[in-house]
């Protein structure tokens, strides 16, 4: 049996930390309200910064006004859009409307955007490590597809031992992984993006068509000749992705962080990691991304010209087709060659934006170069 003496000291402890952890909730509460109250008068300033800059902006653009004056409102733009200690100011303001997939699977209530410059900079280190490690799989996965369709014929199931089974399951696995490459990467995108990257919005349209790709890919029937030839085009096209993409990832990143030194990108910004271009894109990856494109526009015109007549055919759309007649799996081709070919003039008009974006920013090098030149000699002169 225990001392009374023992279970009054046990009671007194236990009711002392109940009003230690009464105090100290009072104390987080208060503090939590103040940080409340702090934010929404930062707020304030941002939205005021914001709307001053955004009407001298207007104002220059009307008006001719000193390069000094130029130079300045850029960097105070360049400030607020993340160069300063306090990364991208905008991030105080309200939460934006949540981005479809995010709203579609976390609700739109959620919140996603970090008010501490750390924090975001380990979302970005996150982004780069998830790019990396599934880039090293994206390369592996296709590279094998491609030496088992080199010794393994699909089509033709009279050979004996042909593991075409297995093969068949492997790319069945390949789309699955696909799937969810295409999902984190949407996903990971939007919240840097709302974490103040200015990733291009076509990067993230881009995920969700080539989501809708696969989804039909996996659907398909596994017997079909039209889907055994489009699966070997779009894995032929994979790996070379994958082979550019590991090209981004390895030789951009330097790159990136010098225009982050030099204020042409903010701390959020990535480099590019898709089939498009991005500002600071490597020269030497231009004429591989146009190859690329190309290819994949070719995949998608030889497709739909292949499997039209299966969408023209009326039959298997209002009752079930015969099972040799592979209208199913033609059609569903003949959907992913149309979507395909949609990405290819997607890409290639986000590239094309990309080198016109940069022509029109060295010329404004020069002009401005040229004006500091003709103002030093008129200085001199008088």
């Amino acid at each position: 049996m225990a001392d009374p003496k023992d279970e009054e000291s046990m009671l007194e402890r236990a009711e002392k930390l109940i009003n230690q952890s009464r105090a100290l909730s009072e104390r987080v509460a208060k503090e939590l309200q103040k940080t409340k109250r702090s934010n929404e008068l930062l707020s304030t300033e941002v939205t005021t910064l914001k709307q001053e800059i955004e009407s001298l902006e207007r104002l220059f653009e009307q008006e001719d006004v000193p390069l000094e004056a130029t130079e300045s409102l850029l960097k105070a733009k360049h400030i607020l859009s993340g160069g300063g200690p306090g990364a991208d100011l905008c991030r105080i303001l309200p939460p934006p409307k949540n981005p479809a997939a995010i709203h579609l699977l976390l609700g739109k209530s959620v919140n996603l955007i970090t008010p501490y410059k750390e924090d975001c900079l380990k979302l970005k280190a996150d982004y780069y490590t998830f790019r990396d490690k599934h880039t090293m799989i994206f390369v592996c996965f296709t590279g094998l597809l491609l030496l088992s369709f080199k010794w393994v014929d699909l089509r033709d199931p009279s050979v004996a031992y042909s593991f075409a089974p297995f093969i068949k399951v492997l790319v069945q696995v390949f789309l699955c992984w696909m799937m969810y490459f295409y999902t984190a990467m949407a996903l990971r995108e939007s919240v840097l993006k709302m974490n103040g990257s200015k990733i291009p919005d076509w990067w993230i349209y881009h995920h969700y068509l080539s989501i809708v790709v696969v989804m039909i890919m996996i659907t398909l029937p596994v017997d079909s000749p039209a889907v055994d030839q489009w699966i070997a085009w779009y894995v032929s096209w994979a790996f070379m992705q994958g082979m550019i993409m590991f090209l981004q990832n390895r030789y951009q990143r330097r790159r990136m962080y010098t225009r982050i030194a030099m204020g042409k990108s903010s701390n959020m910004d990535v480099v590019g990691g898709d089939a498009s271009g991005i500002n600071g894109q490597l020269l030497l990856l231009y004429p591989l991304l146009f190859a690329l494109q190309a290819f994949q526009g070719f995949i998608g015109v030889i497709s739909m010209k292949a499997t039209y007549q299966a969408v023209l055919s009326p039959e298997g759309w209002l009752d079930m087709e015969k099972h040799e007649s592979d209208l199913r799996g033609s059609r569903g081709i003949f959907a992913c060659g149309f979507f395909f070919f949609f990405l290819a003039l997607g890409n290639f008009h986000a590239t094309f934006a990309t080198i016109i974006g940069k022509r029109k920013y060295r010329k404004m090098q020069m002009e401005n170069s040229m004006k500091r030149s003709n103002s030093f000699h008129n200085g001199k002169a008088s």
